[in-house]
């Protein structure tokens, strides 16, 4: 059985992803923001100016701004582009989050992001360790993105419940929902070594004093015949 990723492993995996997600997405603001937001009318900026002086109250000021939209097609046309702006922005992290978590590890063959593989922990399925398209999808678009993204722009609840899950028993809700498994690669590299039937001979501390009979296990019953013989 292979071991579980640590909190610790998990939370520093998914820090490096979110980061390299961030970055995707930070390129994508800068390139795109002098094209979708446009600099804002003069007639916006002496509003703001009379509002920061104290010259006018917020009511006003909001009410300024509501007959300014309705009026004024430049300021309608700034508010716009900054909505679209914003809008933008959210469908891109979304798009980058499901391309970089599901093509990235189906890719990799191996259920593994850029953090997971840094932090030497892969997702695999409970029952088997394969990786299929079905269950990335539910772990990381259902799992992750809706729950631990979506709904805790809403509230914190469903993050408090998730590490509190995880703290308790090493699963998480994405885990539960798919049917999958974080688990140590480091682990099974080390399983699979100690399944090497001559581990035994090439760990031990062989001197000189060691007595050639208790090293037998190299040579096949007729080799031992014909050695006798020879005596």
């Amino acid at each position: 059985m292979m071991k579980k990723a640590t909190y610790g492993q998990r939370a520093a995996a998914t820090l490096i992803d979110l980061l390299i997600i961030g970055v995707v997405v930070a390129l994508f603001v800068v390139i795109f923001k002098n094209f979708m937001v446009k600099e804002a009318p003069e007639v916006l900026v002496n509003l703001t100016q009379q509002y920061l002086d104290g010259t006018i109250t917020p009511n006003e000021y909001l009410e300024e701004i509501q007959s300014l939209m309705q009026n004024d097609v430049t300021v309608l046309a700034y508010y716009n582009g900054i909505q679209s702006f914003y809008i933008s922005t959210f469908a891109t992290f979304i798009i980058v989050f499901c391309l970089y978590y599901v093509l990235l590890p189906m890719l990799w063959k191996s259920g593994q992001t850029v953090g997971r593989f840094a932090m030497k922990i892969k997702v695999k399925n409970a029952d088997d360790d394969t990786y299929t398209v079905g269950t990335c999808i539910l772990r990381e678009i259902v799992g992750n993105l809706l729950i631990s993204v979506v709904l805790n722009c809403c509230c914190c609840i469903p993050l408090i419940i998730n590490l509190i899950i995880i703290g308790k028993n090493g699963y998480s809700i994405a885990d539960g929902i798919s049917r999958s498994e974080l688990v140590s690669t480091v682990y099974k590299e080390e399983e699979e070594q100690s399944d090497n039937p001559f581990n035994d001979y090439l760990n031990a501390d062989i001197t000189k004093e060691t007595n050639v009979e208790d090293q037998d296990f190299f040579f096949n019953e007729d080799e031992k015949k014909d050695d006798n013989n020879d005596k």
